[in-house]
């Protein structure tokens, strides 16, 4: 069971899309609201536009998203192509509970057609992530190099995020940081929230959580989802600051609150475990069925765990196995070793050495540690599959490599 990772995701993810750069549009953010409610009122697209983004980032009035989007809708409707793009980032992110992914897809294909550079990015991570579309890793990378290409800041940040997670393109942290940094000097601010994850775990940069917790700040500031996230994880590690549950708990409600669905996952640990509040495991599966729902893939793989074990409620193998096998099919390596554990003990499946071993590899190929001792066990017992020393020792390397402390103890007997 663990807490969603700290995520590049303007969502699971960096992504917190409404990025309208008032670092990009400094004028905006001082202009009188008097004046500009005025033009709005005339029906001066770029007016709506402006005073649209106003109420969805907060900056100069109380961030109100029932204003913003009727802003941002009479805006898009007279054809402004950043205002379509925006209302596509809300119905993305699900500012002001209006979730829908299909209708975000439509807004951005209107401003891609009308030569909206930041639009290809954002169609882009809806196929990188599959949502409302096909998982294309193809597409998604040739959408949002194509935004690149024009110069987009966003579409650099979100190249980055590819980078950092290796997924469309070979992992790269240097060129991630890279883009990452090109992102922020054009004035995409929250692009900091991916370079200061890259300070925060080391990757690329050396390790520096100060620095990240700052960056993590900065990007806050400007409407990062994940950057309150994230900031709630600082909290929850103490890392660079003392250990707080409280405030972590205090980041992880108030990313809920702007629509962070993966909190609601965090903030079932956290009753999972009983860390800042009373533990409470019925509480906990309730969060994460919520969270499961709304699509968060490690929520899926914790709530099948709950029904695995009949925590939080009655133990049931077919909810499990339903809610682990659609985390695992999403790439989810937790969720892979407990399906392959589902068929080794044969839990509510007919024991099956083979699919086991299926779903074990799949896990240690994303370095795993328990998928890599389990198959060394395997392959050293000789269960559903030939006996071989060779690789057996190779895998309980693995796992003690990933800080499987069993995999260290029986590579140790190799010695």
């Amino acid at each position: 069971m663990k807490l969603v990772n700290k995520t590049l995701l303007f969502a699971t993810c960096i992504l917190s899309f409404t990025s309208y750069s008032y670092a990009q549009n400094a004028a905006v953010e001082h202009k009188d609201t008097t004046v500009l409610e005025q033009q709005a009122e005339k029906n001066d697209a770029k007016a709506q536009l402006d005073l649209g983004m106003i109420y969805l980032t907060g900056q100069g009035k109380p961030v109100d998203y029932v204003k913003a989007k009727e802003l941002l809708e009479k805006s898009a409707n007279q054809g402004n192509a950043r205002a379509q793009d925006e209302l596509g980032n809300m119905y993305y992110e699900n500012r002001g509970g209006i979730k829908d992914y299909a209708k975000a897809k439509e807004l951005y294909e209107k401003a891609i057609a009308q030569g909206d550079a930041r639009a290809l990015a954002d169609l882009g991570w809806l196929y990188y992530n599959g949502q409302g579309v096909a998982l294309d890793y193809d597409k998604a990378k040739e959408l949002i190099e194509k935004s690149v290409e024009k110069g987009d800041a966003r579409g650099q940040g979100i190249l980055g995020i590819l980078y950092s997670e290796g997924k469309a393109v070979p992992r790269d942290y240097a060129k991630a940081k890279e883009l990452f940094e090109k992102s922020i000097a054009q004035g995409y601010l929250r692009s900091k929230n991916g370079l200061g994850l890259l300070y925060d775990e080391g990757k690329g940069v050396t390790k520096d959580y100060v620095k990240a917790k700052t960056l993590y700040e900065e990007a806050a500031k400007y409407g990062s989802i994940s950057a309150v996230n994230n900031i709630g994880f600082i909290y929850y590690d103490g890392k660079g600051v003392p250990r707080s549950y409280k405030k972590a708990m205090e980041y992880f409600n108030k990313a809920l609150e702007m629509g962070y669905e993966g909190a609601e996952n965090n903030l079932a640990i956290m009753y999972y475990e009983g860390k800042g509040v009373q533990k409470n495991l019925v509480k906990a599966r309730a969060l994460y069925e919520k969270s499961a729902q709304n699509g968060s893939i490690e929520a899926q793989s914790n709530l099948g765990i709950m029904y695995l074990n009949g925590q939080g409620g009655v133990r049931n193998y077919s909810k499990a196995k339903e809610w682990l096998e659609k985390a695992a099919n999403q790439k989810n390596a937790v969720a892979q070793t407990q399906m392959g554990g589902m068929y080794f003990e044969g839990k509510g499946v007919k024991r099956d050495y083979f699919e086991a071993k299926d779903w074990f590899e799949k896990a240690a190929k994303q370095d795993n540690g328990e998928a890599q001792f389990i198959l060394g066990f395997m392959y050293y017992q000789g269960k559903g599959v030939p006996k071989d020393k060779a690789k057996a020792k190779d895998y309980f390397k693995q796992a003690c490599l990933n800080k499987e402390q069993r995999g260290c103890q029986w590579y140790s007997k190799f010695k």
